[in-house]
C-alpha cells in the first residue's frame, strides 16, 4: 500500500472517531444510569364521578353589580412628520421589515388631519419601547398618544 491509500483510510477512520468519540464515551460511562420505561397508563377513576347539573333559577340577577362605564385605554406611537403617500409607504415598509404590522391612522382634534401611528398597545411602556426602537433604527421621532373610548 502506498502513502495515499493509507492516508485516505486513516482519514476515513479518524474523522468519525473524532466526531463520535465523546458521545460514545458518555454513553458507556452512563450506561447504568439509563432507564427505559414503557408503562402502560392505567385508567383513571375520575370517569366514575357524575356531574350534576346546576340550577340557574336560584341565581339572583337583580342584585348583581352593574358596570356603569367601562374605560378602555390604549397607547399608540404617532408620527406626525410622516405625511404624503410615498413617505407613508416607505415608513410602513421599513417598520414592517422590523416586524411590526399594526398601523392605524389617528385623527388630530385640532386640524382633522389623519396621523400615521404604530399600535395600539395596551401598555404604555411597550409603546415607549417601540418608539425608542424605531427612533434608534430609522431616526423617526414619534409621540406617545393615549387613546380612550
Amino acid at each position: 500500500m502506498n502513502i495515499k491509500t493509507l492516508s485516505k483510510i486513516s482519514i476515513l477512520i479518524l474523522i468519525p472517531l473524532y466526531i463520535f468519540l465523546n458521545p460514545l464515551l458518555e454513553y458507556i460511562n452512563n450506561y447504568g444510569k439509563i432507564t427505559y420505561v414503557m408503562d402502560i397508563p392505567t385508567q383513571s377513576f375520575d370517569n366514575d364521578i357524575e356531574i350534576t347539573s346546576s340550577n340557574s333559577e336560584n341565581v339572583d340577577i337583580i342584585n348583581l353589580p352593574k358596570i356603569e362605564k367601562q374605560i378602555v385605554e390604549s397607547w399608540v406611537v404617532a408620527y406626525p412628520e410622516v405625511n404624503g403617500n410615498k413617505e407613508i409607504k416607505i415608513f410602513i415598509s421599513k417598520v414592517k421589515n422590523m416586524g411590526i404590522d399594526a398601523f392605524i391612522f389617528v385623527k388630530n382634534k385640532n386640524s382633522k388631519v389623519k396621523i400615521l401611528s404604530v399600535g395600539p398597545y395596551v401598555d404604555q411602556t411597550m409603546a415607549i419601547t417601540m418608539k425608542n426602537k424605531i427612533n434608534k433604527l430609522f431616526n423617526y421621532d414619534g409621540k406617545i398618544l393615549r387613546i380612550t373610548n
